[in-house]
């Protein structure tokens, strides 16, 4: 019992300074991008948030979902961290070789503005640090104040950078040195604590076992590169199939969206650790951590949600100006999408946590299947709403497929009891604000008809999701 409460307070300590952290940081973020918004407008934002979605799939393939497997393993194993780190670092360099290619021949692909190609290409910048990062083996010590630090330092020196170096859309070309410096000098932070910590990163020998970490991380290596794709690709599409000003609107939008996003990443990244120490010896507890966990986020997630939905234009216009209010019913879309995400989470991880990555692998596929169709459909009209409509579509796929694996393979989690006070909190109010999907005012009546069919079959897809088990 002891032992379960120094994992617990140390759960609650980590989370503590992930979100107080990543709070100060998404406020410099937003301050930036606030000011960048101001000063790039609609076009200039179009091509700078192509080139960051870009980055961020590039990114990913990078990162080959090493973070993930790298805090399993050094879970599992702790006195062997020094020698898995140096086997990554390896593997990011082969990556690296890669991803920096891929990021250039995106930006020329996309045509246009030869200053927004050379934007994309020279984001390449920001991969080289990343492949130092070690933000995982942090994690895996459950040492969340230096992940925490790090990643408000790299925040501190971007905002700073774009305070003093652009003024408008001839400095443009000057964000990836910026983004570029505050990632080296979080990287070079951690790099010497981990000396002091874990000891001098291995040299000789790493290269031996690169291969048997690439094919035990494979399926989260495709499954964070799938993630990445459901989650960029509708604005990548997007890039390429309407104007930059499009582009613009929707990108702003969604960067409110991984905003809160991170918050999402964030509890679960300290949530793992615990998952994975604990599947093995105590699956009943996990069970009751799960469920726990799920009536903690419903409420948070629903009320943060539906307080979003209700002023969404307000928040657009008060972050990045009035140029991009039209911005609001996006970031609604986009809303839902992250609540269905912070739900699908749970089964996700959990699977992570049991070794069961091929079946995270087909959740994350099956989501990417979904938002591709919709990119289809949308191809004729693409538009910041049908795009983020079809990221809506994607998180659901995932949600269903997760819930349902993880129901076959790890244990029944039993999530409609604790969802289904804030489901109903969630659609009844705002029913009673009488608002629709793009919160515009309608008639109760019509309200209700709208948010009770959206309820109704909601239910009915959780009540399949985990077939027999209804609690």
């Amino acid at each position: 019992m002891q032992g379960e409460g120094r994992r617990a307070q140390g759960m609650k300590s980590g989370l503590l300074w992930l979100y107080g952290a990543e709070g100060l940081g998404k406020l410099l973020a937003l301050y930036a991008f606030g000011h960048l918004g101001r000063v790039l407008l609609e076009s200039g934002m179009g091509d700078l948030e192509f080139s960051l979605h870009a980055l961020f799939v590039a990114a990913l393939l990078l990162d080959a979902g090493l973070a993930p497997y790298g805090v399993t393993e050094a879970s599992h194993h702790p006195k062997g961290v020094s020698s898995l780190a140096g086997r990554i670092v390896a593997l990011r360099l082969i990556l690296a070789c890669v991803a920096i290619p891929i990021l250039v021949l995106v930006g020329w692909a996309r045509g246009g503005d030869p200053d927004a190609a050379r934007l994309t290409a020279l984001y390449a910048l920001v991969l080289l640090p990343g492949v130092f990062a070690l933000n995982w083996a942090f994690e895996a010590k459950r040492a969340m104040h230096v992940v925490a630090a790090t990643n408000l330092l790299r925040q501190i020196v971007f905002a700073l950078g774009v305070t003093f170096l652009v003024h408008g859309r001839e400095d443009i070309l000057r964000l990836p040195f910026i983004d570029a410096a505050g990632l080296a000098c979080a990287v070079l932070v951690q790099g010497w604590l981990f000396r002091r910590g874990v000891g001098v990163l291995p040299v000789l020998g790493i290269w031996r076992g690169v291969g048997q970490v690439f094919r035990e991380s494979l399926p989260l290596s495709v499954s964070s590169l799938v993630w990445a794709l459901r989650i960029f690709l509708p604005g990548l599409a997007l890039g390429f199939l309407a104007p930059a000003s499009t582009m613009g609107r929707y990108g702003v939008a969604h960067r409110l969206f991984m905003a809160a996003h991170a918050f999402v990443w964030l509890y679960f990244v300290n949530l793992l650790p615990t998952l994975a120490r604990q599947a093995k010896a105590a699956p009943d507890l996990n069970a009751r951590v799960m469920r726990a966990s799920l009536g903690l986020v419903g409420w948070v997630t629903f009320l943060a949600g539906g307080a979003t939905w209700i002023l969404a234009r307000p928040l657009v216009v008060a972050v990045y100006g009035h140029a991009f209010e039209d911005a609001a019913t996006t970031l609604r879309l986009l809303t839902l999408a992250l609540v269905i995400t912070f739900l699908s989470g749970h089964a996700r991880y959990g699977l992570i946590a049991h070794r069961r990555r091929a079946e995270e692998l087909i959740a994350a596929l099956a989501g990417l299947v979904m938002v591709a169709l919709g990119i289809f459909a949308i191809a004729e009209e693409a538009t910041a709403e049908t795009a983020a409509l079809s990221l809506v579509a994607g998180e659901m796929a995932t949600w269903f497929v997760a819930w349902r694996l993880h129901h076959l393979r790890a244990f029944p989690m039993g999530a409609l009891r604790p969802l289904a006070g804030p489901l109903l909190a969630w659609g009844f109010g705002l029913a009673c604000l009488g608002l629709d999907w793009q919160g515009r005012p309608h008639g109760v009546v019509d309200a209700l008809l709208w948010w009770g069919t959206a309820g109704v079959a909601g239910f009915f897809l959780a009540r399949l999701a985990v077939v027999r088990r209804f609690v």
